[in-house]
């Protein structure tokens, strides 16, 4: 009952149950508190102060039903409450103690409020730096107009600028304006905080966003950049296509456009792998760029996760036309072959410096894995392939995607020996199981394939099934013009490797008859 009158402000009912000789547990008055402050009820907490009541207590939401296990006082749910005459009121109090950690409950999904955050500004108790830089990101998150009250609290960050342009850069992409008016606090300043290598992130962030602006400002502010920070903000920058930005970088911060990170990639390998033709472009355009044998790899190998596809021939189309970017190495090839760049590699097949030595077994598996049959087709009749092709591997990968025009044309070609046993007893499983009567015929008409009957279904024992309980031959899923032939013209023996222990040859041999009258 003291809980339900401090929540809904009955005064006078709770003056009436406290005047009662019954002892009322402590727990249940400090809960009572917490409550009142949070409803605003000035006389209840005013009554309970006189009482004597514990203003630290710290009530766990649990208690009161809600799933926060985080402590709450009557401080922090006043605050949150905007209950101003109550805040107020308890920073009167001497007692009181604001933890390091109260400032962050206080702002966590907290609508600013001016009036609260001036009476916090302006104890002493609260240590502003303490509980690290939570609020201070909170603030930042803020309007533009209330970041001028940033300045109250930037004196307990001075030997610590670090977490200033940490608490800047994570509300970036929230409110990008925050840095100027950030700035402008800090300008007159700036000598004060030691800011080599601590505004890292908004470099980054600005490079990503292709805020040129903002890197010129820090530029004229004599913000110190290390030459590694500059690096990656340049790759960034190239990665997403902002011109503008890396332009800047090169003129005004003096990058080296060959900048690799420790695992060798490049704002080159960025842009080209992202498919970003402007940057691309701007790259090729200075003498100074360097192209490792490796760089084309490297970027043709990104060209099947990017997500600007429709660029990648626009870009292909820069990279071809630089005497830089020449020479194709067997891993660059065989990436541009799994992409399916027809034009393009037909162009390199073409030029006099194409290296003949490139294997081409590999280039072909990897356009027949991904389906560019017209580039497989290309390295095939590619008349200055120099390596042996083992077209029976070839041959499996066409038969696992199941191209059947693919696999017409290997066997119409003559490009591998149908009458080799394991070849003919893979396009005679294809046939059977994909019901493809076509391959079928082609196969009996030209293959010594009567001879071999009895290999072959030892070979296709795997895919028969019989069910004895029914009396049935199930050749599922396939047409009985391919599965009763091979039943037929095979010896007993074989045969018999077919069936269970329960159903005999001859009465297997009587179904099969019956069903092709």
């Amino acid at each position: 009952m003291v809980i339900h009158c401090s929540k809904n402000g009955n005064l006078d009912v709770l003056l009436e149950i406290l005047d009662l000789p019954a002892h009322f547990h402590k727990e249940k008055l400090n809960i009572a508190f917490v409550l009142a402050c949070r409803e605003g009820h000035l006389d209840i907490v005013k009554h309970f102060l006189k009482l004597g009541i514990d203003i630290n207590y710290r009530l766990h939401y649990s208690l009161i039903g809600h799933n926060d296990w985080s402590a709450k006082s009557g401080f922090i749910e006043a605050a949150r409450a905007t209950k101003i005459d109550i805040l107020e009121l308890l920073l009167k109090q001497k007692g009181m103690v604001i933890a390091p950690t109260d400032l962050t409950f206080i702002y966590t999904n907290y609508i600013f409020n001016e009036k609260v955050f001036n009476l916090l500004a302006g104890d002493e108790r609260c240590n502003w730096y303490e509980y690290d830089y939570a609020v201070f990101k909170k603030l930042c998150l803020r309007n533009f107009s209330e970041i001028e009250k940033l300045s109250i609290v930037l004196k307990d960050f001075r030997n610590h600028s670090k977490r200033i342009f940490n608490a800047i850069y994570s509300s970036w992409n929230r409110n990008s304006t925050v840095i100027w008016k950030f700035y402008k606090l800090l300008e007159q300043d700036l000598d004060s905080y030691d800011l080599v290598g601590k505004s890292d992130g908004i470099i980054l962030e600005a490079a990503k966003e292709g805020q040129w602006q903002v890197l010129l400002k820090m530029k004229r502010w004599k913000i110190p950049v290390m030459q590694d920070t500059a690096g990656e903000a340049f790759i960034q920058a190239c990665s997403e296509g902002q011109v503008e930005t890396a332009k800047v970088l090169i003129r005004d911060f003096h990058v080296d456009i060959n900048y690799r990170r420790p695992s060798k990639e490049s704002a080159f390998i960025r842009a080209g792998s992202r498919a970003q033709p402007s940057t691309v472009a701007l790259l090729l355009s200075y003498k100074e760029l360097v192209v490792e044998d490796s760089d084309l790899f490297l970027i043709t190998r990104g060209f099947n996760r990017s997500r600007y596809s429709k660029n990648i021939k626009i870009v292909l189309g820069y990279l071809m036309q630089d005497s830089r970017c020449q020479k194709w190495n067997e891993l660059a090839f065989v990436e541009l072959c799994r992409c399916g760049y027809h034009q393009v590699v037909q162009l390199l097949l073409n030029r006099e410096y194409f290296d003949h030595s490139v294997n081409m077994q590999n280039a072909i598996n990897a356009a027949t894995e991904n389906g560019y049959l017209a580039v497989a087709k290309l390295l095939i009749e590619y008349p200055k392939n120099r390596g042996s092709i083992n077209f029976e591997a070839i041959l499996e990968i066409a038969i696992q995607i199941k191209a059947r025009e693919f696999i017409d044309y290997l066997v119409e070609r003559s490009l591998i020996d149908i009458n080799n046993e394991r070849i003919m007893a893979l396009l005679v499983k294809f046939a059977v199981l994909e019901d493809y009567f076509k391959l079928w015929r082609f196969v009996q008409h030209y293959g010594d394939f009567t001879s071999r009957v009895e290999l072959l279904l030892e070979r296709l024992i795997s895919t028969v099934t019989i069910e004895s309980n029914s009396w049935e031959i199930r050749l599922a899923p396939l047409h009985p013009r391919l599965a009763f032939p091979l039943l037929l013209m095979s010896s007993e023996d074989c045969f018999a490797k077919l069936t269970s222990t329960s159903v005999s040859v001859e009465r297997l041999k009587d179904i099969v008859k019956g069903l092709q009258s």
